[in-house]
C-alpha cells in the first residue's frame, strides 16, 4: 500500500511540473503587429472565470499608414464610435462592479474617441444565435482604441 501511495504521489508530481513546464504565456498579435511601445500601464480584475482588463500602451510615433498595414486597425467612422462606445460604457458598469485596482486606476476619457482615431475590436459574439457556444454581445471581447493624437493605446478586455 505504501508503494502505492509513493508512485501516485511520484506521478501526480510529475504531471504538476509537467503541465507548470508547458505553460505558455498568452501573446497578443495585436500588441505585436505593432512596433514596440515605450511604456506599459496594466490593470487587472481578480478572478478565475469573470474578470476585466485595461491597459495604455504609449508609444513613440505610429502614424496612420503603420495602424493601417496591422492588419487590425482600421479608422473609426461615425457608426464605430457608437459602437465603441456600447461597449466602453459596458465595460465602465464592470469597472465599478469588480472594483480593486481596475476602479482605482481607470482613467479612460470616452469624449476623446473620434473618427480621427483608430480601434479593432475582437468578440466571441454571435449576431446568428445559432451558435450555443458563443457568448452574448458584450459577454467576451477586447476593444483596442488608439488615440493618434495622445499616441497612446488603450485596451479594454472582458471576460464573463
Amino acid at each position: 500500500m505504501k508503494k502505492l501511495c509513493g508512485v501516485l504521489l511520484i506521478v501526480s508530481l510529475a504531471f504538476c511540473f509537467g503541465g507548470c513546464a508547458l505553460y505558455v504565456p498568452y501573446k497578443d498579435p495585436v500588441l505585436d503587429a505593432l512596433p514596440p511601445y515605450k511604456d506599459r500601464v496594466f490593470y487587472s480584475s481578480d478572478g478565475f472565470q469573470d474578470f476585466a482588463e485595461y491597459a495604455k500602451y504609449t508609444y513613440e510615433a505610429i502614424d496612420d499608414e503603420t495602424l493601417s498595414q496591422t492588419g487590425y486597425f482600421k479608422s473609426c467612422t461615425d457608426e464605430d464610435t457608437e459602437e465603441i462606445l456600447e461597449y466602453i460604457d459596458h465595460f465602465e458598469i464592470w469597472v465599478e462592479t469588480l472594483g480593486e485596482e481596475l476602479e482605482e486606476n481607470y482613467d479612460f476619457d470616452k469624449t476623446m474617441i473620434s473618427t480621427d482615431d483608430y480601434f479593432y475590436l475582437e468578440s466571441e459574439y454571435d449576431q446568428s444565435g445559432d451558435d450555443e457556444t458563443y457568448y452574448n454581445k458584450f459577454e467576451s471581447y477586447r476593444v483596442y482604441y488608439f488615440d493618434i493624437d495622445g499616441q497612446t493605446l488603450y485596451y479594454f478586455h472582458n471576460k464573463l
